[in-house]
């Protein structure tokens, strides 16, 4: 089929980075969400490879995004409570690299993970 056949030409690109479930949170006893400002002691290499250690520690953390702005990392964290949290950012405190940390907490989530649209080249079919 044409779809099947565009799947696979994005597969070859490499522009599909895998397929996966998605899991409602609430429903395996997640029902703590947030997302997290941080900001390094110090913005090196050496920092962010020892939170990078830290976050691979810790299965709360989903994600990871290391940004241009006012912080130098937005973490998404999901767990059964705030007090997972509160242990992680004990974990963040002692580890020396961490200076500040902002805490948002999700209310709701009303649109959530939007496809990625395609567009089409100048060329009949060609996908960009």
């Amino acid at each position: 089929s044409a779809c099947l056949t565009r799947v696979r030409r994005l597969e070859k690109k490499g522009a599909v980075l895998g397929y996966r479930a998605i899991i409602d949170p609430l429903a395996i006893g997640a029902s703590f969400e947030g997302w997290a400002e941080i900001v390094l002691t110090e913005n090196t290499p050496a920092a962010s490879a020892r939170l990078m250690d830290l976050l691979d520690a810790t299965p709360s953390v989903r994600s990871a995004y290391h940004v241009a702005g006012t912080c130098d990392f937005l973490l998404h964290f999901v767990s059964p409570s705030l007090r997972a949290w509160a242990d992680f950012r004990l974990r963040m405190d002692d580890s020396g690299v961490v200076s500040s940390s902002r805490l948002f907490v999700v209310l709701d989530r009303p649109k959530l993970d939007a496809p990625i649209t395609i567009a089409r080249t100048a060329r009949r079919g060609h996908l960009t």
